[in-house]
């Protein structure tokens, strides 16, 4: 029943689009099963779309003779590509459950998002 390929079709067709005239509350809850359905769920709570990685000594800073810290390991911050493609699902997935003016608004904040006027 999981290969189920029906299953899938019932879920896209019993799934609303979000409009003007819909109950926002309601829409975020089925959006959000929709999403762990998915395997989506935690990722559009996790702002943090980095991970911190371990730097071989080779690469890291060169530690001087006599530095009591030559043991500890080093650290950065690096882009998570995981968590930054399964966003970028969840934003398409958001993208095509709202409707026409939904999205338009969506649309106009984005612009005015990278012209630094909101």
């Amino acid at each position: 029943m999981a290969n189920d390929p029906n299953q899938n079709t019932f879920l896209k067709a019993s799934f609303q689009i979000f409009n003007e005239n819909s109950d926002f509350s309601l829409w975020k809850t089925r959006m959000k099963a929709h999403l762990g359905l998915a395997g989506l769920k935690g990722i559009i709570d996790d702002f943090d779309l980095t991970v911190t990685v371990l730097i071989p000594k080779s690469e890291g800073k060169k530690i001087e003779d006599g530095d009591e810290q030559g043991d500890s390991s080093q650290t950065k911050i690096v882009p998570d590509q995981v968590k930054i493609e399964k966003s970028e699902n969840a934003m398409n997935i958001i993208i095509a459950h709202v409707g026409d003016a939904v999205l338009r608004k969506i649309d106009t904040a984005r612009v005015q998002l990278r012209c630094g006027k909101l």
